[in-house]
């Protein structure tokens, strides 16, 4: 490891500075915990105006429970209109509808509520990576080794998910195109929906899975591997950890499609799996039960279709 200052670099050296960054796995999950809260704030907002108006048992399984809060709707109109002027749920639902113009600002809403889905499920799946990650830096501190900030781990990881976010906005925004998601953003079909949760079922049975969940829970080896004291470096290691969380959780995310894409009752159920599945000592029951429960569910929705 280089004992250079590099010039970009977020180092714990100095007495002020030492003092704040000397508990970086305080530090790392300060930062988890500031974004998951923004995600869940923001998803909250788009909760209270998705009440004020629609019937939230077409929002998904679960959601009903949140009519007992319809009274929110008497806020007035000018209540109403500062909800919706944060975030206009109903806007993504006539997207099928609107003129051109309005394609690019529905595509920004319809992004925030991915971004803030990731903030809010899978940073904190990322507890292991990055508390290993603080770990070996505290280490390396006290042995006078200059070492980057997790935050800039926890930003190279973001990135993919933000990637990840992108994506799925497109494949939300063809499928409203196509008229194929309703008004409280479930799948309408429920020949797509089975499908999308028979993918997520059987994704969860997959070599590969078990393989990328292998990397999740285990990053020692990955930083010791690679280890870096300058920013681009440990950014690259955000980055690649992100990549393997992807192609770990991708099918886990996917399955919001056919649950209801703002069904904040399976975002909950969702993150604990994820979570399970990176912290628990025998995670494969996990893995293994949410995916057969997703298979059946599947079946199920073919066989009240038929």
């Amino acid at each position: 490891m280089s004992t250079e200052l590099h010039s970009a670099a977020l180092v714990f050296e100095g007495s002020w500075s030492q003092r704040i960054f000397s508990r970086s796995h305080l530090l790392a999950w300060a930062g988890i915990g500031l974004l998951v809260a923004l995600g869940w704030v923001y998803l909250a907002l788009m909760v209270v105006d998705m009440i004020s108006a629609m019937d939230m048992k077409a929002a998904g399984p679960g959601m009903s429970v949140f009519n007992a809060f319809s009274q929110w709707a008497d806020l007035g109109a000018l209540g109403l209109e500062m909800l919706r002027s944060i975030c206009r749920v109903d806007a993504v639902s006539q997207f099928s509808g609107v003129a051109d113009g309005a394609v690019i600002s529905t595509f920004l809403y319809v992004l925030a509520m991915w971004v803030a889905m990731s903030f809010a499920m899978m940073l904190p799946t990322a507890a292991p990576m990055i508390t290993t990650y603080a770990e070996i830096a505290e280490t390396a501190r006290a042995r006078r080794i200059d070492v980057v900030s997790p935050l800039v781990l926890i930003a190279g990881y973001m990135s993919v998910w933000m990637g990840f976010a992108v994506i799925a906005t497109f494949a939300q925004l063809v499928l409203l195109q196509f008229s194929q998601i309703s008004a409280g953003l479930v799948i309408k079909s429920p020949y797509l929906g089975a499908a999308v949760l028979a993918v997520a079922g059987l994704y969860q049975f997959t070599s590969f899975k078990t393989a990328c969940l292998t990397k999740c829970r285990t990053p020692f080896p990955f930083f010791m591997a690679n280890w870096s004291d300058k920013v681009a470096g440990v950014f690259r290691m955000g980055v690649r950890q992100g990549v393997v969380c992807v192609l770990c959780c991708w099918a886990l995310m996917l399955v919001m499609f056919a649950a209801g894409l703002m069904n904040v009752f399976w975002i909950v159920v969702l993150s604990v799996v994820m979570l399970a599945e990176k912290v628990l000592p025998r995670p494969l029951p996990v893995v293994r039960v949410s995916g057969g429960l997703f298979l059946i569910w599947a079946v199920g929705l073919v066989t009240a279709a038929v």
